[in-house]
């Protein structure tokens, strides 16, 4: 039987602040940290572990028909077509492909509204839930540190990466690749979960976004500032929100004003934008009844504290669909982080990186009976005690110039950079 009460808010910052520094298992948060630009949004927390499996591809994920209500996700983006986008190469931080956990005690918040819900089906699981928020947060003001950086590509070797895929466009082999760049360290030592979290909440003041997320897991620690929305489901109704279309913030207010009208109005954004979005309309069409996939926003300017983001909306309604695993099986990876056609990109992809990504550019979220959320995982810090990882890169298209595509990797990479205390990058 699942319980649920309604006790006074709490902002779910602060609840994730008392979990860290009294709870050693495993948890999470999904944290809407716009939620005062975004109506509807909500934040999500688990904690008390029923249940984690772990899987090597999507094609093995239950049917998520569930007893106790959601379940939180974590997809690779190694984990469907194995065939083409998977590696021998392994990333600096190995991670399973696919995990699912069950958590028995989970709060909703519903950050228009105030209202803080428990899902439970154990009262002592609530009674201790409720011990932990009563106590005492402990001031935390120990920033984490790297004390070496890698990368899988040099700055020239990434050029020249770019200008390979550009050839290759010309060539007509595909229309865009998503090409990435991975870098890695370790850190100076090893930091305490609550340490940990506190960088997150940091990273959230840095670079706010509304599918944010702190993870433990597997002994791994996941600090998320996604903006991109892979899909969202409630009854037959999905959205996807791909970002394809970046430009920084400047803080000159003119400057600012001419970087955001420079992105709105530039020729090869809205190529690479439009590009996705047809990906997208794609495979929803393979999942959704007929002529009901439409384009609700085109070319949208997203503003973040750092960056401008141009995004688009996708919608339909779903067909004879029994559960979310096959939406996610034919959706997944998310479009805009491979590109177009898919399998030309991701085979394009596997070929330049030489590096399996892992959980990034995959996706994160909660999945039940009756509804999903799932994020694109970017700007997104992996830790695995002394070790990191952290990955960024863009669209390439015909009219992509490298050295710019360079400065945008640094740009959307500036966050965690900071949150590392990277001064200076490796070149």
């Amino acid at each position: 039987m699942i319980y649920c009460k309604e006790i006074k808010w709490i902002e779910p910052i602060e609840v994730g602040y008392k979990i860290s520094q009294n709870y050693d298992d495993d948890f999470y948060l999904l944290y809407s940290a716009l939620h005062d630009q975004f109506k509807g949004s909500k934040s999500y927390i688990g904690l008390f572990l029923r249940d984690k499996k772990h899987y090597n591809n999507i094609m093995q994920l239950p049917n998520f028909k569930f007893q106790h209500g959601n379940k939180l996700a974590l997809i690779s983006y190694e984990s469907n077509a194995e065939d083409i986008i998977a590696s021998n190469h392994q990333s600096h931080i190995d991670f399973c492909n696919v995990i699912i956990s069950d958590f028995a005690l989970n709060a909703e918040f519903d950050h228009d509204d105030k209202r803080l819900k428990i899902y439970y089906d154990n009262k002592n699981d609530f009674k201790l839930f409720l011990s932990l928020i009563a106590k005492k947060k402990r001031d935390v003001v120990q920033d984490i540190r790297s004390c070496d950086l890698s990368s899988n590509f040099s700055d020239q070797s990434y050029i020249n990466a770019i200008n390979d895929i550009k050839k290759r466009i010309g060539n007509g082999d595909f229309y865009q690749v998503n090409l990435t760049r991975k870098f890695y360290g370790k850190l100076v030592s090893g930091y305490g979960k609550d340490n940990l979290y506190h960088n997150f909440v940091k990273l959230c003041h840095i670079s706010p976004a509304n599918y944010s997320a702190f993870i433990t897991i597997d002994k791994k620690i996941i600090l998320s500032s996604s903006p991109e929305l892979f899909l969202q489901a409630s009854d037959k109704n999905i959205i996807s929100r791909p970002i394809k279309g970046t430009i920084n913030r400047r803080s000159d207010q003119k400057k600012d004003k001419k970087n955001m009208e420079y992105l709105q109005n530039s020729h090869k954004e809205r190529a690479e934008n439009l590009m996705i979005v047809d990906l997208v309309r794609n495979d929803l069409s393979t999942i959704c009844n007929p002529n009901s996939v439409k384009v609700n926003k085109l070319f949208s300017i997203d503003s973040y504290k750092l960056l401008y983001h141009m995004s688009s909306e996708i919608s339909g309604v779903l067909k004879n669909c029994k559960n979310y695993k096959d939406v996610i099986i034919k959706a997944f990876p998310p479009g805009s982080m491979t590109g177009a056609p898919k399998i030309a990109a991701m085979n394009k992809i596997k070929q330049s990186e030489k590096v399996a990504r892992g959980i990034y550019s995959g996706s994160i979220g909660i999945i039940g009976q009756d509804m999903m959320k799932l994020s694109v995982v970017i700007r997104t810090l992996i830790i695995d005690e002394k070790s990191y990882e952290f990955q960024v890169g863009g669209a390439i298209t015909h009219d992509s110039v490298a050295t710019k595509e360079l400065e945008e990797i640094y740009h959307k990479a500036q966050a965690i950079a900071n949150i590392l205390n990277i001064d200076s990058w490796s070149g």
